[in-house]
């Protein structure tokens, strides 16, 4: 996940008057996503928490134009070892590889809380250089509609 997407989510956290779950997504279809990705998700520790993390990436190759998206629960293991989700955080990108080798990324972030309600959508254009750099990092404010047909169909290509 991109060091961008965090510093965004770290920026600002409250809630959205959003429903719990986008229509033709039950509670039961949340748990089991959480649970497959509590099951299936990639660990990394960080400085906000341990994420377990899915990704897709289309094609599965970083060096040209292509897709990513991940969904990650946000949280700790007890001295158990069972681990707690606090919030979930989904990221949907695209990357065109630009003429002269730089990067134009279509970044959205979807920060939800463990029972699957919306609490803030950041949808982010990037000009990044090949080796990282941001040239350029324009965010845009959505309505909450917006938001919310936005979330829709990125949350339900996971079922």
């Amino acid at each position: 996940m991109k060091l961008v997407a965090l510093f965004i989510l770290a920026l600002s956290w409250g809630s959205l008057s959003f429903a719990a779950l986008p229509e033709g997504v039950s509670p039961a279809q949340w748990e089991a996503l959480l649970a497959r990705i509590s099951a299936e998700g990639t660990r990394m520790d960080t400085d906000y928490g341990t994420y377990l993390t899915l990704t897709r990436r289309e094609p599965d190759d970083k060096s040209v134009t292509h897709t990513a998206a991940y969904i990650s629960e946000v949280g700790a293991f007890s001295d158990e070892g069972v681990f707690h989700a606090s919030h979930v955080e989904s990221v949907y990108e695209s990357w065109e590889k630009l003429a002269n080798g730089n990067w134009a990324i279509d970044q959205w972030v979807f920060p939800v809380s463990a029972d699957g309600d919306l609490r803030r959508c950041f949808h982010a254009k990037i000009l990044e250089t090949s080796d990282g750099s941001v040239l350029d990092h324009q965010l845009h404010n959505l309505s909450d509609e917006a938001a919310m047909e936005a979330w829709s169909p990125r949350l339900l290509s996971w079922f």
